[in-house]
């Protein structure tokens, strides 16, 4: 989950003579040239747009936190916290923000879902608080890619931003943004500060741990919350990319740390 922290054929006819022909002639040359493929139909910046996500997209997971109970018509499940992760190792490594799973998972299934639709189990490696950094790692399989999360963004102020996340639970959503700030210093509820960028994409309930990259596929960071309040708009905060690299070296992640 993202937490908010609250700042308080118009009808017509056919022309007819000469310029309904001219129009069946212009029809007849677009049907002799083709259609253009839709890739090649796109602006350049929408290209690398779309071409980042279809690279992208396929190390995304949605994470869900369930609780299993019984009830007086049998066992029941009880979502308890959603979000999204990304793969970062071939053993199935996954990083999301620590809020995504509460302050226990004792009881409870941790649940991944990949990009095609499959679903595993999971389990806790590492849970970080002050950093609100997680790492689980899905049971073992065949995964649908791998990000290199050592390939960190510039970061540079203004430019692009794409969030691949799971918003509202639907997985596989994708909105874009600039980033609207370099790090800075927020103080948490918690009584703890975190070093966070800024953005204007849209973030929303379950996009907690969704990956923030440019437009060459560099990460920017992770999703950590929006700022809710009648007064703001357009102000979702981000752990940076090379914080949660670092950590995730400390980790020994993939076994490899990242090259300086």
């Amino acid at each position: 989950m993202v937490p908010a922290l609250r700042s308080h054929r118009q009808a017509g006819r056919w022309w007819r003579g000469p310029a309904r022909v001219g129009v069946s002639v212009l029809l007849g040359a677009l049907v002799a040239v083709g259609r253009p493929e839709p890739a090649e139909a796109l602006a350049a910046y929408d290209r690398a747009t779309v071409a980042v996500i279809r690279q992208t997209l396929p190390a995304v997971v949605s994470i869900s936190v369930e609780k299993k109970s019984c009830g007086l018509f049998g066992p029941a499940r009880k979502i308890e916290g959603m979000g999204t992760g990304l793969i970062v190792s071939k053993r199935g490594d996954v990083v999301t923000c620590a809020h995504v799973l509460g302050k226990s998972v004792v009881r409870r299934e941790l649940l991944v879902t990949f990009f095609d639709g499959r679903v595993r189990l999971a389990h806790l490696i590492r849970s970080d608080l002050r950093m609100d950094l997680a790492l689980l790692r899905a049971e073992p399989g065949p995964l649908p890619a791998v990000f290199p999360y050592s390939n960190l963004s510039e970061g540079l102020l203004g430019m692009t931003v794409l969030v691949l996340g799971s918003g509202m639970g639907y997985r596989n959503t994708v909105s874009r943004g600039i980033l609207s700030s370099r790090p800075r210093r927020i103080d948490l509820p918690e009584g703890f500060a975190l070093s966070l960028l800024q953005v204007d994409a849209p973030v929303n309930q379950g996009d907690s741990g969704a990956p923030v990259l440019d437009l060459e596929g560099k990460l920017v960071g992770l999703c950590f919350a929006k700022v809710a309040g009648l007064s703001v708009e357009g102000v979702g905060l981000v752990i940076a990319g090379p914080i949660v690299a670092r950590w995730l070296d400390c980790q020994s992640v993939g076994g490899a740390h990242r090259p300086r």
